[in-house]
């Protein structure tokens, strides 16, 4: 019997951690509704993103809008948020990072602007859950088991406005969970809800890029 402290005994990880350390597999539901849509009753579970509810208008074509007019980010937690406890400085501090990585990854193809007009496409969006990461925890499971464990993350609700005539074009909500390889923001706070946030900015450029 291989010694539980020994190097060897230390890989033998819990099934799951070593399961999201290699495929990311944990599963991850919808995350409740905040009040930010209002109406939820259209939007539907993407066939590729289990966490992702998703509605948009019939022959909606993304790339249609050259210029975005993107409101500043708000934070609206639903009931059973964990970021009611978060110090409202943090707060600002995470909306402030989602509004640097929508500007970083569309700033280059798309102008910004704060008039409606034709073919801008207004974006309003809602931080509606945070998960902060144990960043102690996870340097001692760091020593022990070579691997973070605390997983932190964000959820958000967003809508995509004509500009112009406010008609709403599309809507979702989404959740993010950080995963073990992601290490770096596994000993921050809200490094996992950052990189939540990254990843939708680079989503958004992929959308309006591709029209999937």
């Amino acid at each position: 019997m291989i010694p539980s402290n020994s190097w060897l005994g230390r890989l033998r990880i819990e099934p799951l951690i070593l399961c999201m350390f290699i495929t990311g597999c944990a599963t991850v539901a919808p995350p409740p509704v905040s009040g930010f849509l209002e109406n939820y009753e259209d939007l539907t579970v993407d066939p590729n993103d289990s966490s992702l509810l998703w509605w948009e208008v019939k022959n909606f074509d993304w790339r249609d809008y050259n210029q975005l007019m993107i409101d500043p980010i708000t934070i609206m937690f639903h009931p059973e948020s964990e970021g009611n406890a978060i110090q409202p400085e943090r707060l600002v501090e995470l909306t402030d990072s989602f509004m640097a990585a929508l500007t970083e990854q569309l700033g280059g193809d798309y102008k910004t602007t704060d008039a409606p007009g034709p073919g801008v496409l207004r974006i309003q969006a809602a931080i509606t859950d945070i998960k902060t990461v144990n960043a102690a925890l996870n340097v001692t499971t760091a020593l022990v088991a070579f691997v973070p464990v605390d997983m932190g993350g964000a959820s958000m609700e967003v809508r995509f406005l004509e500009s112009d005539t406010g008609r709403l074009l599309a809507k979702g909500m989404d959740q993010k969970l950080g995963v073990p390889t992601q290490i770096r923001a596994g000993f921050t706070e809200l490094g996992h809800a950052k990189q939540a946030a990254n990843e939708w900015a680079k989503e958004l450029y992929t959308v309006l890029k591709t029209n999937p």
